[in-house]
């Protein structure tokens, strides 16, 4: 058998104007709902990835969390960037602030990659023609 890689995360999906609060979080919805039910390694597929219902007493007050995880077969030295470049293929096509990805590795240990979007990204959420994202700041934190 092959080592194990455990990820694990959250997507926060951004809020809209008051007039449609969850116009964005609806977009983010379809995005997720569209993924391929099957891929190729590395796997990124519909069945990882979990949006609470727009209610607040069923998970989504303000924010729209979008909840992921995964075990998947030796993402292990350097190999996790085949998935992370998947994954922020995924990001360019949501509207989100904030996003962390967990690894748990046999080999690697555990480490976190974060994301922040850019200003100017989110200044655009709340105007008639909000930018899908595709600037951000990538940082990788390693637990001992």
């Amino acid at each position: 058998m092959t080592h194990e890689t455990i990820i694990h995360g959250y997507i926060e999906g951004s809020t809209f104007t008051p007039k449609d609060y969850r116009k964005l979080q609806n977009l983010n919805y379809e995005v997720i709902n569209k993924l391929p039910e099957d891929d190729e390694y590395p796997y990124l597929s519909k069945s990882m990835f979990s949006i609470p219902e727009q209610d607040y007493a069923k998970g989504t007050y303000q924010s729209q969390i979008i909840h992921f995880g995964a075990s998947i077969k030796s993402l292990e030295c350097g190999d996790e960037l085949l998935w992370i470049n998947k994954f922020e293929n995924l990001l360019k096509k949501l509207y989100w602030y904030s996003t962390a990805t967990y690894f748990i590795t046999e080999m690697d240990g555990e480490y976190k990659y974060s994301w922040l979007l850019a200003d100017d990204i989110i200044s655009t959420y709340h105007s008639e023609n909000p930018l899908v994202s595709y600037q951000w700041l990538r940082k990788i934190q390693y637990y001992d």
